[in-house]
C-alpha cells in the first residue's frame, strides 16, 4: 500500500512495510501528501523522537528552524542550502531532517516527499536503536512507531482533502481514519470514514461526481450512508 519512495525508505530502515506501514485496514490507493502536509508530518515525527534526544536545546532549535521555514512569508528570500541526505543514526538527525523537509517544501516542493521519507526512515532506525527489545523490526517500539506514522499519514491526507468543505467553516479534528477507498480514475481516494475527536462522533467524506460531501454524526448513522460497494469493509473497520 505504500508509495514506492516511502516503501523503499522504510525497507532500508529495516521496517516491515506489509501489515505495519500504510496498513491494509485503511484500504484504498497509496497515500500522497502535498508539501504542506509533509512538513506537518515531519514536525510530528520530530516530536515523537524528542524524548530520545539528549541535547534538547539543539533539538528544539532545529524544530524551531523548521517551523520558521514553514511560516516564512517569502519563500524566495530563503537562502539556498544543501540537502542533508547523509546523517548519523541519532535523534538529533530527525530534527535536522525536519528542517530539510521544511526547506524543500518552500524551495523545491517536488523533492519534499523524498526528504520526508528519508526523515521517517532515520526515525525508524533511531527508535529501533533505542528499543529495549533489540529484535529489529519486530520490537514493540518500532511497531508502535510505524502504526503512529501510518495513522498520521492517513489523518493528514483526510484533513487536506477536507479543506474548507466542513459545514460553517468549522475546523474538523480527526482522531483516526478508519477506512478509505473508491479510487478515482487518477488513482486518488474518493471516500474516507473517520472517527472524530468529539465523543461518539464520526465523519464521512465522499466524492460524488465532481463534488465532495462531508457528513458528521453518530457511528451507526454515518455507517448507514456508506455506498454499497464500501459498506461491508467500512463497517468492519469501524466496529
Amino acid at each position: 500500500m505504500a508509495t514506492p519512495v516511502w516503501a523503499a525508505a522504510l525497507r532500508a530502515a529495516g521496517a516491515r512495510v506489509a501489515g505495519e506501514f500504510l496498513s491494509t485496514q485503511a484500504g484504498g490507493p497509496p497515500v500522497a501528501l502535498a508539501p504542506a502536509q509533509l512538513v506537518a508530518l515531519a514536525l510530528e515525527v520530530a516530536a515523537w523522537t524528542r524524548e530520545l534526544a539528549t541535547a534538547l536545546g539543539d533539538y528544539d532549535a532545529l524544530v524551531d528552524e523548521a517551523r520558521a521555514l514553514r511560516d516564512a512569508p517569502d519563500a524566495g528570500a530563503i537562502p539556498y542550502r544543501n540537502s542533508r541526505t547523509r546523517v548519523p543514526t541519532e535523534p538529533l538527525s530527525v530534527a535536522t531532517l525536519a528542517v530539510d523537509v521544511a526547506y524543500r517544501a518552500r524551495r523545491n516542493p517536488g523533492a519534499t516527499g523524498i526528504a520526508a521519507a528519508a526523515q521517517a526512515a532515520v526515525a525508524v532506525r533511531v527508535v529501533r536503536q533505542h528499543a529495549d527489545d533489540r529484535r529489529r523490526e519486530t520490537a514493540p517500539p518500532v511497531r508502535a512507531f510505524l502504526v503512529k506514522l501510518n495513522d498520521a499519514l492517513l489523518r493528514l491526507e483526510l484533513e487536506a482533502a477536507l479543506g474548507g468543505r466542513a459545514p460553517d467553516g468549522v475546523a474538523v479534528r480527526v482522531a483516526a481514519v478508519l477506512f478509505r477507498g473508491a479510487a478515482s480514475a487518477k488513482g486518488a481516494p474518493t471516500l474516507w470514514l473517520a472517527r472524530l475527536e468529539r465523543p461518539a462522533a464520526y465523519g464521512l467524506l465522499l466524492k460524488l461526481g465532481a463534488r465532495y460531501r462531508w457528513q458528521e454524526g453518530e457511528r451507526d448513522d454515518i455507517l448507514a450512508t456508506l455506498p454499497d460497494d464500501a459498506f461491508a469493509a467500512g463497517v468492519r473497520a469501524a466496529l
